[in-house]
Order: C-alpha cells, then structure tokens, then sequence
C-alpha cells in the first residue's frame, strides 16, 4: 500500500492519458491490437514503428487487462481483445514453443532485417523476453479462467525454459541462436540483481514437482547462496519492474540499499530527483541508450518517464515529488502522457514514447495501490516456497 494520502485521483488521470497513448500503439485500425514497439511525435503526424517482440505483447495482453480495471474498457471488449491478440499468437512462428525476438506486428512475420535501415537479425529467441511473455500469460490465466485452457494448451506447455539454462555455469542463457543453431556465448550472471530473475519465477511456475520448483528459485541467489545486492547494469527498471509482477519478499532489503544509492545520485546530481533507467535519449536524435547507477551503464542527467513511476513502488514520497517537478518541464506531460525521458539540465525531451516503457507506466499506476498484478501471480507459489528457496545473508 502506498504511504502517500489521498493520491488516488493523481495516479487515475495519469493512468487515463498512458491508456490513451497505448492505444496509439495497439494501431486501432488493426483487429488483433498486437502493440507496436515506438512512436515518434512530430508537429504534424504521430509516427508507428510497427515492430514488436514477445516482452511488448505480454505487457499488451497486461495492460487490456489494466485497461479492464481502470474501466477504460468494459468486461466485453477486453475478452474480446484478449481473444483476438491470443489467437493472433497462435498464428506467429514459433521455434521449439519460444517467440522470435522480433516480428512485423502487422504481417506477424518473424524480421530478419531491421525495418529502418535493413540491416540483418539474428533469429533469437530470447529467454528474457519469453519469460516476460510467459509470465503476462500466466497473469491473463488467472484474471481470466476462461482462456486457462487455451493459454496452457497453446502456449505455456509448449515452453520449457529449461532450454535455456546452462549447467555447466548453472546460469542462464541469453538465448538461443536459430540462425547459428546455438546458444548465446553470454550468460545471465547471478552475482548480479537485474530484471533477468523474471526467468526462474517463471520457470518455477510452470514446474510442477515441488522440488524441482524450489531447486529453480535457488537460482536467484548467487552460486555462494546469498542474496545479489548489486545491479548488473544500474538501470531502474532492473530493480523494480519485476516488483510490479511478484512479491520478492527475501529482496526487501537489498532493493532498498540500491535505491538508496539512486536516491544518493539524485541527491547530489539530479536536485533530488530520481528515475535513471535504459530510455531514448533527447541528446542523441532520439537514440536507445543504457543509463543506470552504481551499474556497467554509465550516468547521466536524464530522467526516464518509466524509472520515475517506478519508483513509487520503493519511495512513493521521492518519486510524487520527482513526476511532479518533471511534468512542469514544456512538452514531456501532455494528453497522451509522458514522453519516454527527458533531460533535466537542458529541459530537453524526446519526441518518442516506448511501449515497454509507457506499458511500465501504466502497470505500476493502475496497480500501486491494491498491487493487482503480485496478487494474480503469486497464486502460483506458496510462502514456504519463498522461504525455502531464499537466505538472510547479503
């Protein structure tokens, strides 16, 4: 529960505007409403890049469902675009049960090229990314009994994420190579916190032999069995975006002495503010770019919009006085919500929005409340199962 009064109408009219930026992604003149992966904003037009991968259509298949919550859609028209994307799922190639990194959202057809400049994909199947598809239909099973059947069926006992663990490391694959008939050289490191972890949750879940699961979730830990304390590459969003999804009891502790080193950062460099995650950058044409803190990414002065909201979920008094500064700053907080970040020195914005990015925003305003989301997976595990798993050394 958030410890900030009476916040409730302010996490409503945002959540109003990121739903109305979502559907700009859904393509609306589309019948699957499969989400592409960016916009770009210009003075006359609103730019779609239709690509997506299996992370953008879980958090799709997520967001009808916060959509269906927040009572921007009635029961009817959620079932009716939840059946629609599921059944578009079913049409998409798949390799050995897992979704290609990459698709044309409108074809359905797996890229080998890069739809801007043509340049050549690796067929991957990502683990990450699967998990993240995996986990939103574990979500949508249980929100939706009616679809259990068919998301099982069709998708859950199709993928055994076994295939993408490593035992001579005992650490987890980046992916699998379809082009190249082999795994990722890099490995998935358990010294480090990232949002990586997703991966055994969902494993575990989709495991049935008790010992088995609790032998998975051991793999949060480091080799050493201690609790990780350090993120991989500092970013935000490694930190918390899996709190929107699962409780983490045994990571209390560790999250917050890393967001303490944000809140340090910010505190010394950001006039207090916080939110530095993986985001477009305003100083580099629009450009992806890592960012973090205390990680491999380097520093910087911009703001993300998804770090930010966020963080609410670990210092909602820090991060109520961080979207409220930022949203005075011309052209990052409009009718179609924030612009993916923003650079705090120059007040520079990007003209673009995400979707991983706006779907964070969304998830975490409609849920931060009554944490939705954690109560609907968390069906799937025990407390016993937590403890068994989990150490209290860090």
């Amino acid at each position: 529960m958030l410890l900030v009064e009476n916040l409730s109408p302010f996490l409503r009219e945002r959540a109003l505007r990121t739903w109305a930026s979502l559907n700009l992604f859904f393509q609306r003149e589309q019948t699957d409403f499969l989400p592409a992966d960016r916009l770009r904003f210009s003075p006359t037009e609103i730019s779609i890049f239709p690509q997506t991968k299996p992370t953008n259509i879980g958090l799709g298949l997520l967001s009808v469902l916060g959509a269906e919550k927040l009572q921007t859609l009635d029961s009817n028209e959620a079932n009716r675009r939840l059946k629609l994307m599921l059944e578009s799922l079913k049409n998409i190639e798949r390799f050995n049960g897992f979704f290609y990194d990459w698709y044309d959202s409108k074809s359905k057809k797996k890229l080998d090229k890069w739809p801007e400049d043509g340049h050549a994909l690796d067929l991957l199947l990502s683990s990450v990314d699967n998990a993240w598809l995996a986990l939103s239909l574990l979500i949508v099973a249980q929100a939706k009994p009616d679809l259990t059947e068919l998301i099982q069926e069709e998708f859950l006992s199709k993928m055994n994420f076994d295939f993408f663990f490593d035992e001579k490391t005992e650490e987890t694959f980046g992916g699998y190579s379809v082009s190249q008939s082999r795994h990722t050289e890099n490995h998935y490191v358990r010294d480090l916190l990232s949002e990586t972890r997703i991966v055994h949750w969902v494993h575990a879940a989709l495991t049935t032999n008790k010992k088995q699961r609790v032998e998975i979730l051991k793999r949060l830990l480091s080799k050493q069995g201690t609790i990780p304390n350090k993120l991989a590459g500092g970013a935000l969003f490694e930190l918390l975006m899996p709190r929107l999804f699962i409780r983490e009891k045994y990571l209390d502790v560790a999250l917050h002495q890393i967001f303490d080193e944000h809140l340090g950062y910010g505190n010394s460099s950001l006039d207090g503010m916080v939110g530095i995650s993986v985001a477009d950058n305003p100083n580099a044409a629009d450009r992806y770019t890592e960012m973090g803190v205390g990680g491999m990414y380097p520093s910087s002065s911009i703001i993300s919009d998804h770090g930010v909201v966020l963080a609410f979920l670990a210092r909602p008094e820090i991060a109520l006085k961080t979207i409220s500064t930022l949203e005075l700053i011309p052209g990052f907080y409009n009718e179609h919500g924030y612009k993916d970040a923003v650079d705090i020195r120059s007040g520079k914005t990007t003209q673009t929005q995400v979707f991983i990015n706006q779907a964070m925003v969304f998830l975490c305003l409609i849920s931060l409340e009554d944490s939705y989301f954690t109560k609907l997976f968390s069906k799937y595990f025990t407390d016993e199962e937590e403890l068994a798993f989990s150490s209290p050394k860090i």
